[in-house]
């Protein structure tokens, strides 16, 4: 090797030393099987489903890890075949193809071409990538944010904490609730309030003028990125957790702050708020009309969620649920007398939050005793806890309920608040214990954790003995044991091992949730996609399908439908239906078509669930015509006088058949 080779590895390998005990070190290399996914084309998406109703439950050469799962249809029925659409029909702003022409900005998440999507980051790999490289890049960069935002926080409490940090953003990301619901409307709504309040930790505690202007430029954008979220059921929650939080740290702060940096915090942090609220206005105010409809919808915009309606026993097994990934145990599980008819409906996080109430407490009086202050973060998130409580366990705290808004989320939804309170008081009383020189008595503290252990094995029994088959007296056990240590470990000040074992636990239970799944082919390429496609170049005709997984098959090949997701009510599509109350069509729906083969056959609407109902219709339908219907994809054969069979696509699990309107 050359002198000058010798000096370059040199540097290499300074600069990887500088790198490893850098706090960059954990997001450079989480950067890595991001990058590697994308390449591969592979992401975590329950698209396998629609292999597995057309081909039977045989092998599909698509799927590397566990297995698809069809009841996850927010994403690979809702959002990721109307990402699809949006690719083939070029990332429009307003979509054509879907009834008369629909905003995409709105109520789901998808790529467009507007200014606005410059506060939706994730999507970007969608103007400069292949749609399944794009699609593998926004899937995985969804979770590398959840994973950074977390890590950057902990770090802003707890310096040098960096595996800890590391350790508490993976069980973060793997915690069941956030597997379940993988969304940007869930992860958003986390990693948003985690960025803002780390970014204003670190702006208060900056002294160079230029960079505390800089992080209040970026606080103004991360602020806005979180209001155009657009679900507000997880951003009310979540923004809860934030405004108490930052109360807590400003109140904590102020005999910290002198009078002028106080004002110039202050200052800094209002004005990123009026600038992203002037960004989050004039988004408002471009598409005024969609808003004004989306309000007033019976679904979602006047939907109130009552209070109390949360099951206790539910709340306190979050341990358990490794057994809800296994479908038939599942269908065992009573809540409220009834099987979840929604795994992720069961889905938690490992709450901490109950068995850390007590101490939290005890420490803020052992803290005030000695020393007179308060740890006000601690404090008033542990107040939260107990708002929060109130929301899901207690009727009559709908009035206050409605004062905070939490009857727009409702008592499950609440749950995504209690997650991120679950790590910010993990931190803070880590933080609490870090700084005094009190440690809990060892008797003390293995009679608390065997308290916790009997409370959590009591629950595990509970499950085992009331569901059968639901849970065996070995895993009831094995259950039990992981959270006593957490909280052990924790309360010892061993807070590596507890943040460690967390980790290890979250994993364990939500691992098989997601499927590490190759491409979109099974959607995109497939015969019926391909005839749609053929036979959509010979018509500018609208096409319909039925409900369920043919309702997108239109779309998604660059074909205008009848069918699929409204985001928000066409209402002049629907009604001219004589005899139809608006309230069935007034809301964001799954429309499905039924074909009735009688000329004479009115056509008539009902709703199917709160977010979908289907249209009845003679295919000789005047009403079809006026709306410019040519084409029907159908699982049922159609014997009219109206229709002409063009194509049968046979799969060995079902057969379609596509039919054109005479």
């Amino acid at each position: 090797m050359t002198w000058s080779g010798k000096k370059l590895a040199g540097r290499a390998v300074l600069l990887g030393k500088k790198l490893y005990r850098s706090i960059w070190f954990f997001p450079v290399v989480l950067a890595v099987p991001l990058l590697i996914f994308t390449v591969l084309e592979i992401h975590g998406s329950s698209i396998g489903a629609y292999h597995k109703i057309l081909h039977g439950p045989g092998r599909d050469d698509n799927v590397i890890l566990n297995e698809p799962r069809s009841i996850r249809s927010d994403e690979w029925l809702v959002n990721t075949q109307k990402t699809i659409s949006q690719a083939e029909n070029g990332f429009p702003l307003v979509n054509n193809h879907m009834g008369r022409g629909e905003n995409m900005s709105i109520i789901v998440d998808v790529p467009y071409k507007e200014w606005s999507v410059v506060f939706k980051p994730h999507n970007t790999p969608f103007f400069f990538l292949p749609l399944e490289k794009a699609f593998s890049m926004r899937w995985w960069l969804m979770g590398y944010l959840l994973v950074v935002s977390c890590y950057f926080f902990v770090l802003a409490l707890a310096p040098k904490k960096r595996l800890l940090a590391a350790a508490l953003a993976t069980a973060l990301f793997f915690s069941a609730f956030i597997q379940w619901w993988y969304l940007y409307g869930t992860l958003g709504s986390l990693y948003y309030p985690l960025f803002i309040a780390t970014v204003i930790i670190l702006l208060a505690r900056q002294r160079v003028r230029w960079k505390k202007y800089a992080l209040g430029g970026l606080l103004a954008y991360l602020i806005a990125c979180f209001a155009l979220v657009l679900y507000p059921p997880f951003q009310i929650a979540t923004g809860l957790v934030l405004f108490v939080f930052l109360l807590g740290y400003f109140i904590e702060q102020h005999k910290v702050w002198g009078k002028g940096e106080w004002l110039r915090n202050l200052g800094i942090i209002a004005a990123a708020g009026i600038v992203a609220g002037a960004v989050v206005g004039l988004f408002l105010f471009t598409r005024m009309d969609v808003v004004k409809i989306t309000n007033d919808t019976v679904y979602p915009g006047r939907r109130s969620m009552p209070s109390g309606t949360f099951f206790p026993v539910h709340f306190m097994s979050p341990h358990l649920g490794r057994q809800f990934n296994i479908e038939i145990r599942t269908a065992h599980y009573m809540i409220d007398g009834k099987s979840p008819s929604n795994q992720s409906e069961t889905s938690s996080f490992l709450l901490l939050l109950p068995f850390l109430f007590l101490p939290s407490l005890f420490l803020i009086y052992y803290e005030y005793r000695r020393r007179k202050k308060i740890d006000w973060p601690l404090l008033l998130l542990n107040g939260l806890f107990i708002v929060f409580l109130l929301e899901m366990f207690m009727p009559a705290f709908a009035p206050v309920s409605k004062l905070l808004l939490l009857d727009k989320v409702g008592s499950s939804r609440v749950l995504i608040g209690m997650g991120l309170m679950n790590i910010m008081v993990f931190v803070l009383l880590m933080r609490n214990l870090m700084r005094q020189k009190f440690s809990f008595p060892r008797p003390w503290l293995i009679g608390y954790c065997l308290l916790v252990f009997a409370i959590e094995l009591g629950l595990s029994l509970y499950a085992h003995n009331a569901f059968d088959k639901f849970l065996s007296l070995r895993g009831a056990i094995a259950f039990a044991l992981p959270l006593p240590l957490v909280i052990y470990f924790l309360l010892k000040k061993r807070f590596l091992f507890s943040a460690l074992i967390y980790a290890a636990f979250s994993v364990f239970i939500s691992f098989g949730v997601n499927p590490l799944y190759k491409g979109l082919a099974t959607m995109t390429d497939d015969p019926l996609s391909q005839a749609v496609e053929t036979i959509g170049k010979t018509s500018d005709k609208r096409w319909i399908s039925e409900g369920g997984y043919l309702e997108n098959i239109a779309t998604i090949n660059g074909e205008p439908s009848l069918s699929g997701i409204y985001n928000y009510p066409q209402l002049e599509l629907w009604k001219d239906i004589p005899n139809t109350d608006d309230g069935i069509y007034n809301r964001y729906a799954h429309v499905g078509f039924q074909l009735d083969d009688n000329p004479r056959a009115p056509t008539t609407m009902s709703l199917i669930t709160p977010d979908s109902f289907v249209v009845k219709v003679s295919s000789c339908s005047d009403y079809l015509r006026r709306l410019n219907v040519g084409f029907v994809v159908t699982s049922s054969v159609l014997k009219g006088t109206c229709t002409e069979l063009k194509k049968t696509v046979a799969f060995p699990n079902a057969t379609l058949y596509i039919y054109e309107l005479k």
